[in-house]
């Protein structure tokens, strides 16, 4: 009878401590220290800066939490090898700026409070707006008025970032 192999490379853990000594030594880990390393080495070259997202994935991918499947863990992998594939191919790293003349973007937030009037002097819509995103089944709410209109957005507002918040 054979003996089944462990994924490990070799005997150096690099998976996190709550995982048994078979599983931290697993060949995935081996391939996402490489990766922090590429990013490491292209990094102090100055050819890409994308710090927070690939640690933000190296993070996600190294968690112990178990609601990170498999199937996640493999893509923050996919996503980090396309990071360090992709962008360095880019000639500048860093995203240009959108508004390349200072006046023009001025006298554009200069104009928001006549584009903001103007949007309030419109009627309010025939049909009413739902109480939130997606939702189904759930009364509709009716809005008489602007101000409840507005307050009743802020309110939806309000709750979306809430349990955006809470998670």
């Amino acid at each position: 009878m054979r003996k089944k192999l462990g994924g490990g490379l070799s005997t150096y853990e690099r998976g996190p401590a709550s995982l048994n000594s078979k599983q931290r030594t697993n060949v995935s880990y081996f391939i996402c220290s490489v990766l922090a390393e590429a990013y490491k080495e292209f990094a102090a070259k100055g050819i890409i800066r994308m710090h927070e997202e690939f640690q933000t994935l190296l993070d996600i991918y190294r968690s112990t939490d178990k609601h990170i499947g498999a199937a996640r863990r493999q893509d923050a992998l996919v996503l980090m090898i396309h990071i360090l594939t992709d962008v360095v191919r880019w000639k500048v790293p860093a995203a240009p700026s959108l508004v390349k003349d200072p006046i023009v973007l001025g006298r554009a937030v200069g104009q928001y409070a006549v584009f903001y009037n103007e949007i309030l002097a419109l009627p309010l819509p025939n049909k009413p707006l739902p109480s939130r995103v997606g939702a189904i089944g759930k009364k509709k709410v009716l809005v008489t008025t602007k101000e409840d209109l507005l307050n009743h957005q802020l309110n939806d507002l309000d709750a979306a970032i809430m349990s955006f918040y809470s998670k």
